[in-house]
């Protein structure tokens, strides 16, 4: 005749082991992702910028007006 604890053992639910711990795993993925922000914000940083270009209005002179075209002293 079983006993309870034959009974209970029987009870038992067989889980399947659980996978190998990998710690260091984690941390690789961690360095990776930062070593691409890295990357990325340097090249952002480095980037080319636009050129600044002031601007000028334009004026019209009144007909008959005579304005020097070109003033080379020196």
């Amino acid at each position: 005749m079983p006993t309870l604890k034959d009974e209970l053992a029987a009870l038992r639910i067989e889980r399947p082991a659980a996978p190998a711990s990998r710690p260091w795993l984690k941390w690789l993925v961690l360095l990776v992702v930062l070593a691409v922000a890295g990357v990325m914000a340097g090249r952002y940083a480095a980037r080319p910028r636009p050129l600044q270009v002031d601007t000028a209005g334009v004026t019209q002179r009144a007909a008959g007006a005579q304005a020097a075209v070109l003033n080379a002293s020196g």
